[in-house]
């Protein structure tokens, strides 16, 4: 199968999937950390980072995607891999307006609501993370990440690889806060079932988005 250059459309589509994905995620990283029931182990870290320093989430995350996007440079020795860093700032920014201007009084009472806003903010950065995947544009600072261990693993599998890039940041976070005198910080049970419940929900969303969102390869 022969794949031509996307057109004009097919552009505009493309990089309306990439800023939609990297406006919504923040939202549902809000909404999980807000929820008080355990954000992802990344957010956990940014979290734990913002609570003993005096920035906000939008920058510890920013910070923290920065040191990625320059590992991922490093090991690929890719220069354009520094495209990388246009989403962590915009996921960083997108993070202090859904947390400080959006949702800064947001925070549900009563285990019902918690578990709505948890299990909504896992649909809204699963559906996010698709969308800029669909984008085809260089992903996420966390997804560049897997494929660099992808890459020093000599493996494929997408869970393992997701699963194992996520405990290794949940291991920073937790020994993070401890020694910051914070306990376990941001880290709740939500966090631990995200370890295995990220990846299968991104498969399950993958499932029914792509017949609708993937861009179609013309031959």
């Amino acid at each position: 199968m022969e794949i031509t250059p996307p057109s004009v459309t097919a552009k505009k589509i493309q990089w309306i999937y990439y800023f939609a994905g990297l406006f919504i995620m923040p939202l549902g990283v809000i909404l999980m950390i807000n929820s008080r029931l355990g954000p992802p182990p990344l957010a956990s870290l940014s979290a734990n980072i913002a609570i003993l320093f005096p920035i906000t989430l939008g920058t510890a995350a920013f910070l923290l995607q920065t040191l990625i996007v320059l590992i991922v440079m490093v090991y690929f020795k890719e220069l354009k891999s520094i495209l990388i860093f246009v989403s962590g700032t915009l996921l960083g920014f997108g993070l202090d307006f859904w947390d400080l201007i959006v949702l800064n009084d947001f925070f549900p009472e009563g285990i019902t609501l918690q578990l709505l806003s948890f299990f909504s903010g896992l649909f809204v950065i699963s559906f996010g993370q698709n969308l800029v995947r669909f984008s085809k544009f260089k992903a996420t600072p966390m997804l560049e990440y897997m494929k660099l261990y992808q890459s020093v693993f000599k493996t494929e599998n997408i869970f393992y690889s997701r699963l194992s890039v996520e405990g290794s940041i949940l291991i920073i976070s937790m020994v993070f806060a401890l020694l910051g005198g914070l306990g376990l910080g941001t880290i709740d049970v939500g966090t631990f079932i995200l370890l295995i419940g990220m990846p299968t929900f991104l498969h399950l969303q993958n499932v029914w988005m792509a017949p609708i969102f993937a861009l179609k390869k013309v031959s």
